[in-house]
Parts: structure tokens; C-alpha cells; sequence
């Protein structure tokens, strides 16, 4: 029985079918064309199909004006509660209250001639001090995903792995650095562009939107209460036994 289940194997790997268990590929993503709002969900009164997921920030559209091309590209954006322009504006987090937080992808205004073919990109908290290069920053974590360029439109990169960070609570300041490349090297991307009047974050510029959601870290006096009602239930239970 050993000798015929080798036998097998050896013939399905001869002639290159592959065998479940043995191999394990993974596909990776593609930054494709979309609507930002719809993809991950704006959470406001604007009622529609993907509010379940969230946006943190959302400020990503066409039109308007044309950024330089740039093999690299760094955003930094106050992901608070702002009153601004925009009426998409999203959940947003709110200073002195840690938790976590979960980023589940991005969306950017990407123009015809982007001539990068892949794209990474670092999300790094900007710390207590809020600033980049303060010594206090962290890194939340990296991607890369492929781009098919379809026009200029605005383009959905959904994380095929969320990227959670545990946050203090103490400033909401975050880099975005995307950087573009190809097989051959690196390659510049080009964005369209938003005047400083229409961008909520007080930075005009390339627009951005952040799709993800934020869970508060349990107050004490509930973790502790919590906490008293599981002891009970296990005390009752030693009584019963």
C-alpha cells in the first residue's frame, strides 16, 4: 500500500499536477480602480453599501490639480475627528483614549502616467510628539501589492492582511510613505492633487483616504467588574462540583 501511495505521488509530481499539502502559493493583491467610499464604508449619515467596514479618513477623489511625479512619497495626516470640507469625513480617532487600531487599506487618486507597477507602503505613528524623526516613532507596518494602472481615477488598495497597532491614545499624527517601483528598479507614481481649502486634514496636496476601524482599550472599572462576575461564575461552579 506504502509503494503504490509513492508511486502515485511521484507520477502527479512528473507530470506537474499539484498535490494538496505539498505546495503552497500565495496570490498577491492588486491596487485596482474604485470607489474609495464604497470599498470600505464612510460611517457617517450618508448611508451606503460598505459602511460595516469603516474609514478612519477619507479624502481620496479626482480632479482638481496634477502632484509631480515622485518615486516616493511621504503623507502625513492627523487621522482625528475634524470639521472640514469633507462631507465623507469618517470615524476618525479622538486623543486620550488608547486602543487599537486596525488599518485595512488605502485609497489614492492615481493618474494615467503612474509608470510604477508595484507599490509599497510604511505606516509609521508619529508618537507623543506627533512629529516624524522625534525618536519616538513606531512603525505599524509595511505592505507591497501590484497596480494595474487603468486611467486616472481613484484606486482601492485593500490589505490582504490588516495591519493592527496597539496605540496610546496620546497623538493621532501617522505617516504614509509609498514608494514606486517596477521589475527593473524603482519608478515614479503621479497623484492627482487637492487645493489646501478642500482637504479636511489641513494639508492640500494629494488626497488620502484610510480605510480601518478603532477599538477602545475597556475602562478599568469595567475590566475589574468583568473580571468579579467570571470569579463568581467559577466559585458557583466549584460549589456545584
Amino acid at each position: 500500500m506504502l509503494r503504490s501511495k509513492i508511486g502515485f505521488l511521484k507520477a502527479a509530481m512528473s507530470a506537474g499536477i499539484l498535490v494538496a499539502g505539498l505546495t503552497t502559493t500565495g496570490q498577491a493583491d492588486i491596487i485596482v480602480s474604485g470607489n474609495i467610499t464604497d470599498a470600505f464604508g464612510d460611517n457617517n449619515a450618508i448611508a451606503d453599501a460598505g459602511d460595516a467596514l469603516g474609514l478612519l479618513f477619507d479624502e481620496a477623489r479626482t480632479g482638481s490639480g496634477d502632484s509631480t511625479a515622485a518615486a516616493t512619497l511621504n503623507l502625513n495626516r492627523s487621522l482625528d475627528l475634524v470639521n472640514g470640507t469633507n462631507n465623507q469625513w469618517a470615524a476618525g480617532l479622538t486623543t486620550g483614549t488608547p486602543g487599537t487600531v486596525t488599518f485595512t487599506g488605502i485609497g489614492l487618486p492615481f493618474r494615467v502616467d503612474t509608470v510604477a507597477t508595484q507599490i509599497g507602503l510604511n505606516i509609521r505613528y508619529l508618537g507623543a510628539d506627533g512629529v516624524f524623526g522625534g525618536g519616538d516613532d513606531q512603525l505599524v507596518g509595511s505592505v507591497s501589492d501590484s497596480f494595474t494602472n487603468t486611467g486616472t481615477l481613484e484606486y482601492v488598495w485593500r490589505f490582504a492582511a490588516p495591519l493592527t497597532f496597539n496605540w496610546d491614545g496620546l497623538e493621532n499624527n501617522f505617516r504614509f510613505e509609498l514608494s514606486g517601483s517596477t521589475g527593473a528598479g524603482v519608478a515614479n507614481m503621479r497623484f492627482k492633487s487637492r487645493p489646501l481649502a478642500e482637504s479636511p486634514s489641513g494639508q492640500g496636496g494629494v488626497p488620502l483616504s484610510v480605510g480601518g476601524s478603532f477599538s477602545a482599550v475597556p475602562e478599568p472599572s469595567s475590566s475589574l467588574l468583568t473580571g468579579l462576575v467570571a470569579i463568581g461564575f467559577l466559585t458557583r461552579r466549584r460549589k456545584q462540583v
